[in-house]
């Protein structure tokens, strides 16, 4: 399931708003120049596709975008905790780009303006990430997990990672 806990970045214990509709999320991001959109990606991917197959099926649909990577993550067994540093580190990048979730879920965050944005994520949701913006994806239990990381310059997206303090200093929520 697809939510949106917004948190002020001095009390990351309790959320200020916590979103489930997806108008809602779409809405609340785009204020503060984030996009994020679902897309029907199951006839594209059945999920065992090899990395060539997924970029040549993404071609058409982010042709703008030259720069396509893929991140794999492995699968964590329902039972166990997710390690703190499954997924992408805290980060920010020089340009905008997008991330697209092909399969597994966890929670993507983004610190904009004074708040932190933990938007919990499946296969098919597409967000923008703002050039400069911190951002970081903290994988959740079961199968693996495929991101695509879209950027408009070919030569790829460069990104300057963080201390990890504001990564580590919060709880989120499990998807």
């Amino acid at each position: 399931m697809t939510f949106l806990a917004v948190y002020h970045h001095e009390n990351l214990l309790n959320p200020i708003k916590l979103l489930t509709h997806r108008e809602d999320i779409a809405a609340t991001l785009e204020a503060v120049s984030i996009r994020y959109d679902s897309i029907d990606i199951a006839a594209a991917f059945n999920g065992d596709e090899d990395d060539a197959r997924i970029l040549d099926n993404l071609e058409s649909r982010f042709d703008d975008y030259p720069h396509r990577k893929i991140i794999r993550l492995p699968a964590i067994p329902r039972y166990a905790t997710p390690p703190s540093d499954a997924g992408e580190p805290e980060q920010s990048c020089t340009e905008a780009g997008l991330r697209l979730f092909v399969k597994g879920r966890g929670v993507f965050c983004l610190h904009q303006a004074n708040h932190l944005y933990a938007l919990g994520c499946e296969a098919g949701d597409l967000v923008s990430v703002p050039a400069g913006v911190i951002h970081w994806f903290r994988q959740g239990a079961g199968p693996e997990c495929l991101v695509v990381r879209l950027g408009h310059n070919a030569e790829g997206v460069r990104c300057v990672i963080r201390d990890e303090r504001l990564a580590k200093g919060i709880e989120l929520p499990e998807i």
